[in-house]
């Protein structure tokens, strides 16, 4: 029962994230009912991740040892509860992820952009995922053997977290 101004003031002093909520509320102004545009929202979702493969597909040019690695991967890429239940994380993280794809492979920073930001107005926890894009081209001047190393130490310390906490638990 809101005017769009409300809407959108009442929006912005709620959470950064809106997009969805618009989405929904443009769904209600026009009498689309609640379940076309979740179906909406998971194709968008599901699309989104499938174009990136099928580009990463006619890169390959279908190399069939490729294909069933691909297709298991992509199979186990999506949390299906989330696509489910999670409507609104799975549809930003799927923008966020197409961004990324044109910002880092196909070197289109304006569409890359556009994309991660509807991503986070999509929702807010994705920004972590826009961030690392963002500081990409410094992690990636740093050698591999550097980020190796950081690598086996951050599972060290989520190791000795968990044996502490355990420990912690059983006194």
């Amino acid at each position: 029962n809101m005017s769009l101004s409300q809407f959108i003031i009442y929006n912005f002093s709620e959470s950064p994230d809106f997009i969805f909520r618009y989405l929904l509320y443009l769904g209600a102004s026009l009498g689309i009912r609640v379940h076309i545009i979740f179906f909406l929202v998971t194709f968008i979702t599901i699309y989104l991740v499938m174009r990136v493969y099928e580009d990463f597909l006619n890169q390959l040019k279908y190399n069939k040892k490729y294909i069933l690695l691909l297709i298991l991967i992509f199979i186990l890429s999506f949390s299906y509860q989330d696509i489910i239940s999670g409507f609104r994380y799975a549809l930003g993280a799927s923008l966020t992820f197409y961004g990324i794809y044109f910002g880092l492979i196909r070197k289109q920073s304006i569409k890359a952009i556009i994309f991660i930001s509807l991503g986070v107005f999509t929702h807010f926890s994705v920004l972590l995922f826009a961030l690392l894009y963002f500081i990409y081209p410094l992690v990636n001047r740093i050698p591999i053997l550097i980020t190796k190393i950081f690598l086996i130490l951050s599972f060290l310390f989520i190791l000795i977290l968990h044996v502490t906490f355990i420990h912690f638990i059983d006194l």
